[in-house]
């Protein structure tokens, strides 16, 4: 987890461009957007990226052109990957006239590529009694000029670097490793200098997370080298919400939930439609008991971004929970079609118990072993074999043993203890999967959803265990929001 070093790392880093941060523990501080005014240098913003050359604002009054200057470079502040030079020549030229007549006022402002070629023009009218509207009015559309036709979505500037780029982000979609590691390696093949690229530096370190997470997440030092290349990455350009995005991963992996929320609202703070972020709050929302926030986050998310594989298992697991069968049937299917045969499989490994189904189990278990891929689920074939074939309750219960002491980050020991709970209920070892769920409550549960919808552990919520466990589940869940 990101450690205090590397925290105040991040806090002076905020206050050194201009921003606030506060202190919260060991999570990313919810820091407001830096203010950009600190940055001016000799008529320059420093920056990265593609750069503009603000043209002198002509006509009369004086006085009014040089306030309408001025909002101008404000605006373009705001968007530190676009630099302000002092003087031509620069990739843009943005020119701005002004024109009063008997108290009305005329501005045109236009935008021009680095050969003179017009890219974009706008006027703006309004009067000499109320200026302040004519500023707010220019700035508003020097900044929509800026982020349609100078930036596009989040991503390196270099045409050249940003194909490389889009390439592997479409991969990083995808939760299939052999694909995975290809993207990576790619990246990693890039020169220094492209590397070390903000963007690219974040993707290869989301990158790496997801081989980390879908690989089982042991202990490793994959997860010290992300934030290490996060760090970096927030370093040359602390405005990409990706890397406070996955940031808030680790966190979430470390079982630190409250930390992983701030950094997820810190990114959509930065992107509002980032739509990754928008799934894991949602996830977080329905596990800790806030069903329908829960959904409409995970609705908004897909409508943000329908290729996203993380939205579409996270609603499928909540249909699974919430709704008939016959429903998540059909949505497992839409998942496999639309996301390929890897997508739903760490959720369908666990249906069969769900629903105390032994045809299904052999049935998932053919299909996990006619798409091997070297992810963590693979192990679920042996399992899922005993459950059809008739359990041998002995070998489940030592065979899941184990996993309260492995070497691996809080949240996915505590998934597969639940997932222990889940097959010792469906077979009816009740002490069992009361160890396990148990075990699970003293890491890192805070799903009170799945303890209360789950069906595996119907019978086994009258226990007054089942009590004890969820109460303390439930003070967990509500920290997450305080």
């Amino acid at each position: 987890c990101l450690g205090v070093d590397a925290q105040a790392f991040l806090e002076a880093l905020s206050r050194a461009r201009g921003g606030e941060a506060e202190a919260r523990g060991a999570g990313v501080g919810a820091a407001p957007a830096p203010t950009p005014t600190g940055l001016w240098t000799s008529g320059t913003v420093r920056g990265s990226g593609k750069n503009v050359y603000v043209a002198p604002v002509s006509g009369e009054p004086r006085p009014l052109a040089g306030d309408l200057d001025a909002a101008i470079r404000d605006a373009l502040a705001k968007e530190r990957r676009i630099t302000v030079v002092a003087a031509p020549p620069a990739d843009f030229t943005l020119e701005t006239s002004l024109r009063a007549v008997e108290g009305r006022v005329r501005v045109r402002a236009a935008l021009r590529a680095g050969q003179g070629q017009a890219l974009w023009s706008e006027r703006i009218d309004g009067t000499l009694d109320d200026p302040f509207a004519l500023e707010d009015a220019l700035g508003v559309a020097v900044a929509r000029v800026v982020e349609q036709r100078l930036l596009p979505a989040g991503g390196p500037g270099s045409p050249a670097l940003r194909a490389i780029y889009d390439e592997a982000n479409a991969v990083f979609e995808r939760l299939e490793l052999t694909p995975l590691h290809g993207a990576l390696a790619t990246l990693e093949a890039l020169s220094e200098a492209d590397r070390a690229d903000p963007w690219i530096t974040t993707l290869r370190a989301r990158l790496r997370m997801r081989i980390w997470l879908i690989q089982g997440a042991f202990e490793s030092d994959a997860p010290i080298v992300a934030e290490e290349l996060l760090l970096r990455a927030l370093d040359r350009d602390p405005t990409i919400a990706e890397a406070y995005h996955a940031l808030g991963s680790l966190r979430l992996a470390a079982g630190d939930y409250q930390a992983a929320r701030r950094a997820f609202e810190e990114a959509l703070r930065r992107a509002p439609t980032l739509a990754i972020s928008h799934v894991q709050l949602g996830m977080l929302a329905a596990e800790t008991g806030h069903l329908a926030q829960g959904l409409r986050s995970l609705d908004v998310a897909m409508r943000l971004q329908p290729e996203n594989a993380s939205g579409a298992l996270e609603r499928l697991r909540l249909v699974a929970l919430t709704e008939p069968r016959a429903v998540a049937e059909a949505e497992v299917l839409r998942v496999r079609e639309s996301f390929g045969p890897f997508a739903s499989l760490s959720l369908e490994v666990r249906l069969p118990f769900w629903w105390r189904d032994r045809a299904l189990a052999g049935a998932v278990a053919t299909h996990v072993e006619s798409h091997k891929s070297g992810a963590s689920w693979e192990h679920a074939a042996p399992f899922l074999r005993d459950y059809e074939t008739g359990p041998r309750p002995e070998w489940v219960a030592s065979s899941y043993a184990g996993v309260a002491k492995m070497p691996i980050i809080p949240r996915r020991r505590t998934l597969l203890l639940m997932v222990a709970a889940e097959h010792l209920a469906a077979i009816g070892a009740v002490d069992e999967a009361f160890g396990h769920m148990q075990a699970a409550a003293d890491a890192a549960l805070v799903d009170v959803l799945w303890l209360d919808r789950c069906p595996a552990l119907d019978e086994l919520r009258d226990d007054p265990r089942f009590g004890r466990i969820r109460a303390a589940v439930a003070l967990r869940a509500a920290a997450v929001w305080s």
